[in-house]
């Protein structure tokens, strides 16, 4: 199974690049990485991938637009990572307490911390309780 995968993906691979080469567009292959989403306690193994002849690293996690995606499906990193930049905020919240109002602290939280809290909440709201 694992090399018709790996031929089909070298195959694409290979037709994004002849059609980069149609249309003058570069693509760095050092910046390229592939990461294997499963949830098996033993992964198969990574298919050796190659972009314009260069082997594609594999990696373990991936940020594509603000969500941390882990190779083991899990949520654990990108809620770490949320956590962090929600409390900076409230940190910072914190500091204006005693100086703004009630309104004011109101809209802060609903300007500056709920969207962190919420962003992409359709992705990853199906997580467990951890």
């Amino acid at each position: 199974m694992i090399p018709n995968a790996q031929r089909t993906i070298n195959d694409d691979l290979a037709k994004i690049q002849s059609w980069a080469n149609s249309w003058l567009v570069t693509f760095n292959p050092l910046k390229t990485e592939s990461v294997l989403f499963t949830r098996k306690t033993n992964p198969p193994t990574h298919p050796n991938l190659y972009f314009n002849i260069t082997p594609i690293q594999e990696a373990s996690s991936h940020t594509h637009l603000g969500v941390v995606f882990f190779n083991n499906c899990s949520w654990q990193d990108h809620n770490d990572s949320i956590k962090k930049k929600a409390w900076q905020r409230i940190k910072i919240k914190r500091s204006f307490k005693f100086t703004l109002g009630r309104k004011s602290l109101e809209v802060f939280y609903f300007s500056f911390i709920r969207p962190i809290l919420e962003y992409a909440d359709v992705v990853w709201d199906n997580l467990t309780q951890s």
